[in-house]
């Protein structure tokens, strides 16, 4: 029988001969593959998620006056009766990204986070927060300074600020927070976790819950097919041709299984695919027989007489190849009558032909 019409998900060839050893070792790879891949994945889901984290960003900012380059800069606008000569929209994004929230006791001696954007802060033009249920944290304005805090900040809450500023704006912070992993991003990334970190922090929590989700599943999949490989019993067809050398016809073939005696039997004579039987051919034979168990067996043959009452019995080598060609020495017809006269069979020797 083809093994991998019986077991699809091999897709290696395996080798010829016992298959049980391939088996478990094919077994063992796939299983140390699935722990080894499981505990990478548990590995860089939590080192990547710290218990308390804030992300801070600011986007591109958004100039009001575009103006060609070469041409002079004329146009004025002011902001309740302040001229501003460069006006700008900057957005600010905080993101609460650990596995717990910011309490606001964490913020030391109550001071608030401080982000300088080294240009004039004209006005904040919106707010908001996400989930909505989470309340914007409270912040002041003084110059160029946007103090946030201290506040709670709850899990997974993303708070934007909206600004209108004077001049090219760039971004310092300056942190309170003492016990809390602060990071900047760059485009939403953070550029210090490393290119699997990049990958998952570009991933929704939608789809990183659903890639846990694939993973539990396929892991789930490979474990029971690696058991199977590892821990299951494997059967092996084993057959080949034997002869018996005096020319008496072979009346039968058991195949003794190394496993044990409950896997050991009588070969089927002919054609491979059906139950084993025995039938009279002539001084020559095919066989099959398949090892419940695989491992090694020998062959027993026998030489002249009946299926039931063998006149020579004929033994192997211990094989362990799937086919054997054997040539059985039976014993002459003279020393057969002398064992048949004590009521014993006489016994021989099967080698293997090259």
């Amino acid at each position: 029988m083809d093994r991998r019409r019986r077991c699809p998900f091999l897709l290696v060839k395996p080798p010829e001969g016992d298959l049980t050893d391939f088996y478990q070792v094919a077994g063992l790879g796939a299983a140390i593959a699935t722990v080894v891949i499981t505990a990478a994945a548990a590995w860089v889901s939590w080192r990547s998620v710290p218990k308390l984290r804030l992300f801070y960003r600011m986007p591109d900012p958004v100039s009001l006056i575009a103006v060609p380059e070469g041409l002079p800069h004329k146009l004025e606008l002011q902001h309740e009766g302040r001229p501003i000569v460069d006006p700008r929209i900057v957005e600010i994004v905080l993101h609460s990204s650990g596995r717990q929230a910011i309490r606001s006791d964490l913020f030391d001696q109550g001071s608030p986070l401080i982000f300088d954007l080294a240009a004039p802060i004209i006005d904040v033009l919106k707010t908001g927060s996400t989930p909505a249920e989470a309340p914007v944290p409270q912040y002041r304005t003084t110059k160029s300074i946007l103090a946030v805090g201290p506040a709670l900040l709850a899990r997974h809450q993303i708070v934007r600020f909206s600004l209108l500023v004077d001049g090219k704006p760039t971004l310092r912070c300056q942190s309170p927070l003492a016990d809390v992993n602060i990071r900047r991003q760059i485009n939403g990334l953070d550029p210090d976790s490393g290119l699997i970190g990049r990958w998952w922090g570009q991933k929704s929590p939608a789809a990183r819950r659903a890639l846990v989700a694939g993973s539990l599943s396929v892991l789930l999949v490979v474990s029971p097919v690696s058991y199977y490989i590892l821990f299951a019993t494997h059967s092996s067809e084993v057959g080949g041709s034997v002869a018996c050398n005096s020319g008496r016809t072979v009346v039968g073939v058991w195949i003794s299984a190394s496993s044990g005696q409950d896997d050991s039997g009588y070969a089927n004579l002919g054609p491979s695919g059906s139950a084993g039987g025995n039938h009279p051919i002539g001084s020559g034979a095919t066989y099959s027989y398949l090892l419940p168990q695989g491992g090694t067996y020998s062959v027993n043959v026998g030489c002249g007489g009946t299926a039931a009452q063998w006149a020579s019995s004929n033994y192997s080598p211990l094989l362990s190849t799937r086919t054997a060609r054997l040539n059985c020495d039976d014993p002459t017809a003279a020393t057969a009558h002398r064992a048949t006269a004590h009521r014993a069979i006489t016994r021989g020797r099967c080698i293997v032909a090259s």
